[in-house]
């Protein structure tokens, strides 16, 4: 019960910072740097974007279809 209730708040603060579907497969929060990652494809990324004004890097596959978001800063700023 911990870890969802976990995740749903990963899931409610990600959402303050940038928009994305709920077909989400994978979330990790990494303490040691304040960066969350969700996953949205089992997909390797290929390139990557960052904005960063918002701490925010989007990760594309090979047919630039969006992988996975990190959020740098994500308990920094936003808590």
């Amino acid at each position: 019960m911990l870890k969802q209730n976990k995740t749903r708040e990963y899931v409610n603060l990600a959402r303050k910072r940038v928009k994305f579907a709920d077909d989400w497969q994978e979330i990790k929060y990494r303490n040691e740097v304040d960066l969350l990652f969700i996953r949205f494809s089992g997909e390797f990324a290929s390139r990557s974007k960052g904005d960063e004004l918002n701490g925010l890097v989007y990760n594309y596959d090979k047919n630039n279809k969006l992988v996975s978001i990190e959020i740098a800063d994500f308990y920094g700023v936003y808590v």
